[in-house]
């Protein structure tokens, strides 16, 4: 899947970067005080405009594709939900909707 003309010292080197960062992110997360729940939704699912951007259609046709109830074709990032129970009341807040692609109707 690599380009032949493709620098392959240059592709290592921003592969290295994208490993380090994520691992990094990691280590946060899991050193954090706080639970994140992260869900990937299943595919053929009925698109849910609360949890879920639509990266095929504009901004403004999300909640119409809501309504007509479109089915997700591809997931391409997950739901991300971050759960705080440290105090006297559990608060759970969205961090990042799921990115999908839809089926044509």
């Amino acid at each position: 899947m690599l380009d032949d003309s493709a620098d392959r010292s240059s592709a290592g080197q921003d592969l290295g970067v994208i490993v380090y960062n994520a691992w990094d992110l990691s280590v946060k997360m899991w050193s954090a005080h706080v639970q994140f729940q992260i869900v990937f939704p299943e595919a053929y699912k009925r698109f849910d405009q609360p949890t879920m951007i639509a990266r095929d259609k504009r901004p403004e046709e999300q909640m119409r594709c809501y309504q007509i109830a479109h089915r997700v074709k591809l997931v391409m990032t997950p739901n991300i939900t971050l759960r705080d129970d440290r105090g006297f009341s559990i608060v759970t807040k969205a961090i990042a909707k799921a990115n999908v692609l839809l089926m044509p109707q």
